[in-house]
């Protein structure tokens, strides 16, 4: 992908481990990517995305990807793979690097969505915890789900063995 604003296009994938993520065009034959299904634009109940997917896929949206690619990603974002630990911190929250600001926590907190109708992502870190959410569905779906994820993982005691029967 083309990010930034660059000529030459910067390889994320490659650096990030991620060999199962690309650019969708639109009947290559890529198998494996699922349908999306939307329930907007009437009509009652869910329908085929078709005709709100892009023709090409780029890092605006059309892309595929997996969870396993994903978790690669903000392992090399967090790892300085991607970019130095400065601009990595700014990326996920904290303060730009050039602007002397004190530098973000060791372990960071965030989260990013993305969607579009029958398709969305949700990338949420709370310290050492990752959660993903994909879903062929509206973006609505995927928000209830990574909250109550969220809030288990944010009651459970770090470190504590799961209770018994």
């Amino acid at each position: 992908f083309d990010l930034r604003g660059r000529r030459a296009p910067l390889d994320v994938f490659g650096p990030a481990g991620m060999t199962a993520t690309s650019a969708l065009v639109e009947g290559d034959g890529t198998k494996g990517v699922a349908r999306g299904y939307t329930a907007q634009g009437g009509g009652g109940g869910e329908r085929d995305n078709v005709g709100t997917r892009p023709a090409r896929g780029s890092a605006a949206g059309g892309s595929y990807s997996t969870l396993a690619d994903l978790l690669a990603f903000d392992r090399a974002l967090l790892g300085a793979r991607l970019c130095d630990r400065a601009w990595s911190a700014w990326v996920t929250g904290g303060p730009r690097p050039d602007a002397g600001a004190a530098a973000a926590p060791e372990v960071p907190s965030f989260g990013f969505a993305g969607g579009a109708p029958g398709l969305n992502a949700e990338w949420e870190r709370d310290g050492d915890v990752v959660m993903f959410v994909l879903t062929n569905r509206d973006p609505e779906v995927a928000r209830p789900t990574v909250q109550g994820l969220r809030d288990i993982v944010r009651r459970m005691k770090p470190g504590a063995a799961p209770a018994r029967p």
